[in-house]
């Protein structure tokens, strides 16, 4: 019998434009290494933007229906109406919205969301707080939901060859993503605002990694804040090499891959309940803080950078042992062979 064709689903390709497109990158990779037929399917070139946004899953889910002898991954609502034989689920929609501020058309894109995950034979929930929100806000079945963790490439991400063991004056701070209130950009601008007087054992250097340009003028003309743009996966990892600690006032995510790329580089990270999940809170060099304070948020700052700075190798590997590409292929292949297997 013929071996069945393998259909990925990104709505937006491969890449580094989010969460998604990176992790549908290690996925297409993992697969075309362990099957014989893959295949992306992809929005095309019309209905750019939002409409596309909306119009897409339809035409895709559409689509799938013409193309025999397959099994379906898909990223959630990208073909919401197709019954995918795996649907990963990167968060959900319901929840951001709950959270934070979200487009116009999200309540729309949480239906379809919705539809996605009670359609597919098996579902994938990148944390334990996604298939809470499944079952809670979509009444997903939780008998076919598994928690399969993001994890992070220990041979991309990985700390500086040499460890200081002394301290530096300066801490240099980190925060990767886009500038929006979705990622806390209020609080961002409060850091900023507020090291640029600070008069402490230490001096703060404040770097940002973002594409956002629309909001570049609120950390304009400082002189310990630094915004770099342009960034591609390629250069992500020399950026947190080049920090001391990342913060990450998120107001929602999934199972950050920031927090776990910063992790797995020997940083330590100060974020939100969202920024750390529940399944690192446990981790001594991440802690949770809600940012309220930004006095204290500098004094919690200098108190991890204290304990950790020297302790790099420590932070990343324990990161790897826990979250690394290994385990995650194993388990994702396991999962593809059942759905074939059930297939067949």
């Amino acid at each position: 019998m013929k071996e069945k064709k393998i259909i990925l689903v990104s709505l937006n390709g491969l890449g580094n434009k989010g969460g998604v497109e990176r992790v549908s990158w290690y996925l297409n990779d993992i697969l075309k290494r362990n099957f014989t037929e893959v295949r992306l399917l992809t929005r095309g070139r019309l209905f750019k933007g939002k409409i596309g946004n909306l119009v897409w899953p339809f035409l895709l889910s559409l689509r799938l229906c013409f193309i025999r002898n397959k099994i379906v991954i898909a990223n959630s609502w990208h073909c919401f109406l197709y019954p995918a034989e795996l649907s990963i689920h990167h968060g959900t929609m319901e929840g951001a919205l709950r959270h934070s501020t979200v487009g116009k058309t999200a309540k729309i894109t949480a239906f379809m969301e919705k539809i996605s995950a009670r359609r597919a034979k098996k579902v994938l929930a990148v944390s334990i707080n996604c298939k809470n929100e499944l079952v809670n806000f979509y009444k997903i079945n939780p008998e076919k939901i598994e928690v399969l963790n993001n994890f992070v490439d220990g041979e991309i991400f990985y700390p500086t060859k040499s460890e200081s063991k002394t301290e530096s004056k300066t801490i240099t701070v980190l925060f990767a993503g886009s500038l929006d209130e979705r990622k806390g950009i209020a609080k961002l601008i409060d850091f900023s605002n507020y090291i640029e007087n600070y008069n402490g054992k230490y001096t703060f250097k404040f770097q940002i990694a973002s594409n956002t340009k629309e909001q570049y003028g609120n950390f304009e003309g400082k002189k310990n804040t630094k915004i770099i743009s342009g960034l591609g996966v390629d250069q992500m990892p020399d950026f947190y090499r080049s920090g001391d600690l990342l913060i990450f006032p998120t107001n929602y995510e999934g199972f950050s891959m920031v927090t776990m790329e910063a992790l797995a580089s020997g940083l330590c990270v100060i974020g939100s309940d969202f920024a750390i999940p529940e399944e690192i809170v446990s981790f001594k060099f991440c802690r949770r803080y809600d940012f309220s304070d930004i006095e204290k948020t500098a004094e919690e700052i200098i108190s991890l950078y204290e304990a950790f700075h020297d302790k790099k190798t420590q932070i990343a590997e324990e990161t790897i042992r826990g979250f690394g590409k290994r385990q995650y292929e194993e388990k994702f292949i396991e999962y593809t062979r059942k759905a074939l297997a059930a297939e067949n």
